[in-house]
């Protein structure tokens, strides 16, 4: 994996060491919309290791882990 920012610098740090970067994922955001400035965003966060909240417009609900793995890559 080679890593390109958004000023055109390369890491190659990332490309030699991959295999140790860990991270847990803790919130994703999702637009649905044609331009950032149209359409609306929705969040999920990670409350706990098995455990996602889904955040829109109106309101505040549960969801498992796989709900926020299919509805995120989906397109």
């Amino acid at each position: 994996m080679l890593c390109v920012f958004a000023n055109g610098a390369k890491s190659w740090w990332i490309f030699f060491h991959e295999e140790e970067l860990r991270y847990q994922l803790s919130a994703v955001v999702k637009h649905f919309g044609f331009r950032p400035t149209f359409g609306r965003y929705v969040c999920y966060i990670r409350s706990s290791p098995n455990m996602w909240h889904k955040m829109n417009d109106l309101r505040v609900t549960c969801v498992e882990e796989e709900a926020v793995d299919t509805k995120v890559c989906s397109r």
